[in-house]
C-alpha cells in the first residue's frame, strides 16, 4: 500500500533520555555527526535518507517504507507488513512512531499482468480531464515506462514496473510483467485533507481505518481514469457519435473552449461524460479493472469496501 514517505520529527527540549535513545539507535549510531554549512547532519541508513539538525533537535527521514521492510517494492505490501514496517522503522530510529509526522506519502498497488502492460499504458488519456504524459525513459530504454497526470498537490502515476526495474538491472528479463498504479501525495495539506485529521504519524499508518480509507481512495482515483476504448457508433445519432469520438481527442475540448459560451461548453461536456459512462457499462468490465481490484484485496481483504 505505502511506498515513499517523508517523516519529520522533533525531540522535545530537555528530554535527554529521548535524545540518548535516538543517538544509540541503529540508524544514528553509525552516523559520523559531521554537520554541513547549514548545521545539518546528512546520512543514510540502508535506502533511507536522514537529515538531522542538532541545534534545533529536529530532523527528516525520506525513503520507501515498502523497500525498508522487504528490500524492494515489487511484491505485495500487506496490512501485516505495514504494521511490522512502522514498528521496525521507529525502533531503528530510536524515536516513538507517534513523534514521526508524515508530510508526504505515496500509496499504490503492484498489479501482476498476464502480458506486458504497454498497450494499457499507451491507452491512458486523462484523470479528471488532466491528461497523462509520458515520462522520459531511462537511457537504455526505447519507450516510456511511466505516465503521469500532474496536479499542484499530487500526481497519478502508472508505470511498467518490471520493464523499468529490468532497465536498471534489478530484474532478469524473464521476470513476470508487473504494472504499478500510484498516488503521490506531495502536499501535507492534501494528505491531511484526505484523512481528515490535524496531523498524521507513522503510528497511524497501520491502523485498519486508515488502510481502509486509503484503499477506497485509491480505488476512487482508479475509477476516474479515462482510457482509449474502441467506440462502436451503431445505433447512435451523429451528435452522440461525435461526442463519443471526442472522448479520445482532448484537443477538441481545449481548442473549442475559448470560443464556446461556457453554458454550451458545459452542456456538451456533461453529455459527453454521460454517454461515455453508459458506453463503459455496455462494454463490460476491463481485465485491468479486475486485476486492480484483485491486487488491492490482496493487500488486506478486510479493508476494501
Amino acid at each position: 500500500m505505502y511506498d515513499n514517505l517523508h517523516l519529520h520529527f522533533d525531540i522535545p527540549p530537555h528530554d535527554h533520555e529521548a535524545l540518548a535513545r535516538m543517538a544509540a539507535s541503529p540508524a544514528f549510531s553509525n552516523c559520523t555527526g559531521q554537520m554541513n554549512k547549514h548545521n545539518c547532519i546528512k546520512f543514510s541508513h540502508g535506502d533511507l535518507r536522514i537529515d538531522y539538525k542538532p541545534y534545533e533537535r529536529s530532523g527528516r527521514v525520506r525513503g520507501s517504507l515498502h523497500t525498508f521492510a522487504l528490500g524492494n517494492n515489487r511484491g505485495s505490501f500487506t496490512a501485516d507488513m505495514v504494521e511490522y514496517a512502522c514498528t521496525k522503522l521507529a525502533q531503528e530510529l530510536g524515536i516513538p512512531a507517534g513523534w514521526l509526522r508524515v508530510y508526504k506519502l505515496e500509496i499504490g498497488v503492484n498489479i501482476e499482468t498476464p502480458t506486458s502492460p504497454e498497450p494499457f499504458l499507451n491507452s491512458l488519456l486523462h484523470h479528471k480531464r488532466k491528461p497523462f504524459w509520458p515520462i522520459s525513459p531511462p537511457r537504455n530504454a526505447n519507450r516510456p515506462f511511466q505516465f503521469e497526470a500532474t496536479y499542484r498537490e499530487y500526481r497519478i502515476k502508472f508505470y511498467d514496473k518490471a520493464a523499468y526495474d529490468r532497465s536498471k538491472g534489478y530484474l532478469p528479463k524473464t521476470y513476470q510483467p508487473l504494472m504499478r498504479f500510484e498516488l503521490v501525495l506531495s502536499s501535507r495539506r492534501r494528505l491531511l485533507g484526505i484523512v481528515k485529521r490535524p496531523y498524521l504519524t507513522l503510528a497511524d499508518l497501520a491502523s485498519p481505518d486508515l488502510l481502509r480509507l486509503f484503499s477506497n481512495y485509491l480505488s476512487e482515483q482508479w475509477g476516474l481514469v479515462h482510457r482509449k476504448m474502441p467506440a462502436r457508433f451503431v445505433g447512435r445519432t451523429l451528435q452522440e457519435a461525435i461526442l463519443l469520438h471526442a472522448v479520445h481527442v482532448p484537443e477538441v475540448w481545449a481548442d473549442t473552449k475559448p470560443t464556446t459560451p461556457p453554458s454550451t461548453f458545459s452542456y456538451y461536456r456533461r453529455k459527453c461524460d454521460r454517454l461515455w459512462k453508459h458506453f463503459q457499462v455496455q462494454a463490460g468490465p476491463n481485465i485491468f479493472d479486475a486485476l486492480f481490484t484483485e491486487s488491492l484485496h490482496k493487500l488486506s481483504p478486510c479493508v476494501v469496501e
